[in-house]
């Protein structure tokens, strides 16, 4: 017995790079370089050459950024002379890939908030990787009026105010059998008179008592999502803590559809039954 943990001590040496601070690995995985040569690791293994030239860097350069990852036993290269990521490196690679959104779009992020969206869906940011940036009021509003008549099934609305179309998206959506849940917040913008507009029609109110028009309340909408079985826009507060309308991040990517699919479960089963006069507004 006292052998075998004698043995076992010797195995769990560390080596001098293994006793350097943790912190250090972030700062091999700040390079541009070295992220680059993991992310193409994670996928297959692969010789030196071949990354070098897909990341564009010289041979020399590849020699000595593939030793630095190996120092830090991120990489391993195998007997065949092709180099592997390793579980450690898998591993940090995995828990680092929600960054990879955030830094697609890193300008539109230093001006636009998202504190108050739950940490647990901030850290499966990188599934809105495959989301195209969209530009302009009225282009999003044209996107908003496809998904309404491409709409067959569904129709999930996170808002904090009401296009001046809505009322008629959300009748033409329920006529062609799609159900509508709109999710407000107490910050939500509504004037009386949409207000009006929903009480007064005979349309809604049928929807609504066949529940195929429902509305729910929470606390707070930090953000603005309007999805379909086939499509989603998401909108982020700018750093004033107002919706920004001008930008929209628009994607069919079943990915995205997900994230915010569950996101709006997260929130509608939170949500308690609409009041126009719990609005701030």
């Amino acid at each position: 017995m006292i052998y075998r943990m004698v043995k076992s001590k010797k195995i769990l040496k560390k080596s001098p790079k293994e006793s350097i601070n943790n912190s250090q690995i972030f700062v091999e995985l700040a390079s541009e370089v070295r992220y680059s040569i993991l992310q193409n690791l994670l996928e297959k293994p692969q010789r030196q050459s071949k990354i070098a030239k897909k990341i564009n860097i010289t041979i020399q350069e590849s020699q000595r950024q593939f030793e630095r990852l190996s120092d830090y036993n991120l990489i391993v290269k195998k007997i065949d002379g092709t180099y592997t990521i390793s579980n450690f490196g898998s591993l940090i690679m995995n828990q680092l890939n929600p960054l990879l959104f955030s830094q697609k779009f890193k300008e539109y992020f230093l001006h636009h908030d998202t504190k108050n969206i739950p940490q647990k869906f901030i850290v499966r940011f990188n599934e809105l990787i495959n989301s195209e940036l969209i530009i302009g009021t009225f282009r999003i509003a044209e996107i908003w009026e496809n998904m309404c008549l491409s709409t067959k099934k569904y129709m999930n609305v996170i808002s904090t105010g009401c296009p001046s179309k809505a009322i008629e998206w959300d009748i033409a959506t329920i006529k062609r059998g799609g159900i509508v849940h709109i999710l407000n917040g107490k910050n939500t913008i509504m004037t009386k008179t949409d207000y009006n507009s929903i009480i007064n029609s005979k349309e809604i109110q049928n929807f609504i008592k066949d529940e195929t028009y429902q509305r729910r309340l929470i606390e707070n909408i930090p953000i603005f999502i309007v999805s379909n079985e086939n499509e989603v826009t998401i909108q982020f507060e700018n750093n004033n803590g107002m919706i920004d309308s001008n930008y929209a991040f628009w994607s069919k990517d079943p990915k995205v559809l997900e994230w915010c699919q569950d996101l709006f479960s997260f929130w509608w089963d939170k949500s308690k039954h609409f009041e126009y006069s719990k609005l701030s507004h």
